[in-house]
């Protein structure tokens, strides 16, 4: 097991701001992050009221959120995006200044040794993904701004040569790819930039055919639909699959215009690009950080709590059912103090992968409640189905055969569940389904484990 002060280092090294709170809201932890954005010290805040820490604190809503997180079993959550208007915390600009930090702020309650109870509250900065958001704007203005000076001055090149070779040499060195086509398609020029992306030299793609680049992914209609656009827009800007020469797939940003001459004649294609693939695969991964549970894989809370609020509204206006399941981990901390909290972890992974294998159904779906706990949601099933589920479950986690040696019963890790079920009205109860299915949990565990309870039956 790591050291206080092992943990304490890695808290501290944490790119995000972490604060724990006593039930008096007074301060008993924050890391190094929030020191540098507050300016106040632990020494300095320890033992004191948040609320006196920050003068400018917006109090109420702050507040509430703090007293929600102590009462509900559902964790507060502020996920409202606030530029220092909650936390007045501040990052350094380039000159040196303090400027406002654009954060996002999540409160939860958390029960630690003899059941003592604690607020967690962590802060996310987001002011470098909103600063690339506004980068990522003005580039795309400034490429739209490209397009059209380039497309007039192809357009007026006989009669401003110089401003034709000014160009030439903005189109040479340029990070976009650049296509100049005639009116059919077939390419007239290429800039270096393009044969860097696309691994073409200029010889190999002169009065080619466009089609040279296509990838195959899409279909013929999109194709169409696209010149369909350029021909009456005379201007398309989208995302797109393109094959480089060594036969890789990469997705292509283009902004493509076309050129006509004085009596109104197309003549040209401009086609400016870059590659977004690399950024793509990164939005991919950030969005599965952002709703995975980083443990176990399965859904994370505040994607439990987006999605059950979704299926609830479903539920409400088609006057279907809605079911959840809740599952604890029998004896699990026992399992942690035989086998170590490394195994632990692993048991809880092993659990995750089946209780999402054995969900069929595409708006199924199970997430991390807290802890050893799960949940399970189960739209538009009665709560005849959610219990024949929720026995399958029991079986399927039982037949793991994963070995639980300080356990008092079978020697196997197994499950307690609770079922709950619900016609949603027009009062909003979705909170008191899972309360339900908590309150039947509660009853087998009480009444021998490894069982499945239903409440009201």
């Amino acid at each position: 097991m790591l050291s206080t002060e092992m943990l304490n280092n890695i808290i501290d090294s944490l790119t995000n701001g972490v604060i724990m709170l006593n039930t008096d809201f007074e301060v008993i932890l924050w890391n190094r992050w929030v020191e540098e954005k507050s300016g106040i010290t632990l020494s300095e805040a320890k033992n004191k009221k948040i609320g006196d820490l920050f003068a400018e604190i917006k109090a109420k809503r702050f507040t509430q959120a703090l007293h929600l997180s102590m009462k509900s079993s559902i964790s507060s959550i502020i996920t409202h995006l606030i530029n220092g208007h909650i936390l007045p915390l501040y990052m350094k600009n380039n000159t040196g200044e303090k400027e406002p930090l654009l954060h996002n702020i999540y409160i939860n309650s958390i029960t630690g040794e003899n059941d003592n109870k604690y607020i967690l509250i962590n802060i996310n900065d987001e002011s470098i993904q909103a600063h690339r958001e506004k980068l990522l704007v003005e580039k795309g203005r400034i490429e739209k701004e490209l397009v059209e000076i380039l497309g007039k001055e192809i357009e007026e090149r006989r009669k401003i040569e110089g401003k034709l070779r000014l160009s030439a040499k903005v189109i040479e060195s340029t990070m976009e790819g650049v296509i100049v086509t005639d009116s059919d398609g077939y390419i007239k020029m290429v800039n270096p930039s393009f044969s860097r992306i696309m691994g073409y030299s200029e010889k190999e793609v002169i009065h080619k055919n466009m089609n040279i680049l296509r990838s195959g992914v899409h279909r013929q209609e999109f194709y169409r639909q696209f010149w369909e656009e350029l021909k009456t827009r005379e201007y398309w800007k989208g995302e797109f699959f393109n094959r480089k020469q060594n036969g890789e797939e990469i997705i292509i940003e283009a902004s493509i215009v076309a050129l006509k001459n004085d009596e109104g004649e197309l003549t040209n294609y401009i086609d400016v690009f870059h590659d977004i693939t690399e950024r793509k695969r990164n939005e991919v991964v950030l969005k599965e950080l952002s709703e995975k549970d980083p443990l176990t894989g399965i859904y994370n809370r505040r994607v439990l709590e987006d999605r059950y609020h979704i299926e609830y509204r479903r539920a409400q206006r088609g006057n279907s059912p809605i079911s959840v399941i809740l599952l604890d981990v029998d004896f699990f901390k026992e399992y942690n103090d035989h086998y170590g909290h490394q195994k632990g972890d692993t048991c809880l992974r092993r659990i995750a992968d089946q209780l999402s294998s054995s969900l069929k159904r595409p708006a199924d779906f199970v997430a991390r409640y807290g802890g050893e706990e799960f949940i399970v949601v189960l739209p538009d099933t009665p709560i005849q189905g959610a219990a024949q589920m929720a026995e399958g479950l029991r079986k399927a986690i039982e037949n793991l055969n994963e070995p639980h040696a300080n356990k008092l019963m079978n020697g196997y890790v197994t499950v307690s569940l609770g079922v709950s079920s619900a016609i949603p009205g027009e009062e909003d109860d979705r909170f008191d389904i899972i309360k339900n299915a908590d309150k039947a949990l509660y009853s087998a565990k009480k009444c021998g484990k490894n069982r499945v309870e239903v409440f009201g039956q």
